[in-house]
């Protein structure tokens, strides 16, 4: 065992610089690396984020955890919306109702708070297939020129997308996913809005897969191709480019949803580079540069779809 570990602190040492080691070294150690995050997540976790947890090891929604669950139902606004940040009495905001839905479906709870919360969704839809967040909620919206708010319109109707295919589809809900594939096509010729955010593209993969495009459809090629050209030539042209982890892992996810294996090369790099960001306690940094036990319970659930967790 002693000698194991040996061996493991050396060829770190040998490849700190060499991701595609980083990955292969991960799934030779990755029991060391489950036990520190599920450690951590236990340790500084809410009540949330340890059900998710023993929901992705185990299967069940444990009973003292279910309290979490209760609290966030009785958030929901009578139209079936969510507030933003869970601010009692605000109006029901697109992005925060999205993220409840995904929630529950993570963890397997369909019930008529889910399917009030799709309907309102449905309903919102605009005309031309896209949803968007009232400017009201987000600052960023009213300070931002109309090619960010747009920008903004394309990765939120992915992202709804990408929900509404994980429920039992009926016509209603068939029409609305087409409606906003549509869109989301349309918006591909805005070369200049849609390219520039690496978000958009991983994203809108990820929802034209899910309504079961190809990989061999002309627009999904072309999507793959520009995000690999896009990340794997910054990786090679900079050794020390890093996407934050919550990006790499959202990345993953969406590519998850396309079937990529983790041999891939463009997977290969991400996992290698969300690896790396690992941080000492076991859990991942978010954006505003804590680790944080709910980004690190994400990570595990990506981890878990491409067969490296637990």
């Amino acid at each position: 065992h002693r000698d194991l570990h040996r061996l493991i602190r050396r060829q770190r040492q040998m490849c700190i610089r060499d991701s595609n080691y980083i990955y292969k070294l991960f799934v030779v150690n990755k029991m060391k690396i489950r036990y520190n995050a599920i450690n951590f997540v236990l340790r500084e976790g809410t009540l949330l984020d340890k059900l998710r947890l023993y929901y992705l090891l185990e299967g069940v929604l444990k009973s003292e955890y279910l309290v979490s669950i209760e609290s966030i139902k009785k958030l929901q606004n009578k139209d079936g919306g969510w507030p933003l940040n869970d601010k009692i009495g605000s109006p029901s905001s697109v992005y925060e109702t999205n993220k409840k839905i995904s929630l529950f479906l993570e963890l397997n709870i369909v019930d008529t708070s889910i399917l009030s919360a799709v309907k309102w969704l449905i309903n919102i839809q605009n005309q031309d297939g896209s949803w968007h967040e009232k400017a009201i909620f987000l600052p960023i919206l009213r300070e931002s020129n109309e090619s960010f708010r747009r920008e903004y319109t394309i990765w939120l109707t992915g992202n709804i997308i990408r929900t509404l295919t994980r429920i039992k589809i009926d016509k209603k809900k068939e029409e609305s996913i087409r409606k906003g594939i549509n869109y989301i096509r349309a918006m591909t010729h805005e070369k200049e809005i849609f390219y520039s955010s690496p978000e958009n593209i991983w994203c809108s993969l990820s929802a034209l897969s899910l309504f079961g495009y190809p990989r061999t459809d002309p627009l999904v090629e072309k999507l793959i191709e520009y995000l690999e050209v896009l990340f794997l030539s910054k990786i090679s042209k900079n050794k020390n480019y890093l996407l934050s982890p919550s990006k790499l892992c959202w990345m993953l996810d969406c590519l998850a949803d396309t079937n990529w294996s983790s041999d891939e090369k463009l997977v290969r790099q991400g996992l290698s580079l969300l690896l790396e960001l690992q941080t000492r306690e076991g859990g991942w940094l978010n954006d505003l540069g804590y680790v944080d036990a709910k980004l690190t319970v994400d990570i595990l659930y990506v981890l878990k779809k491409f067969n490296l967790f637990p």
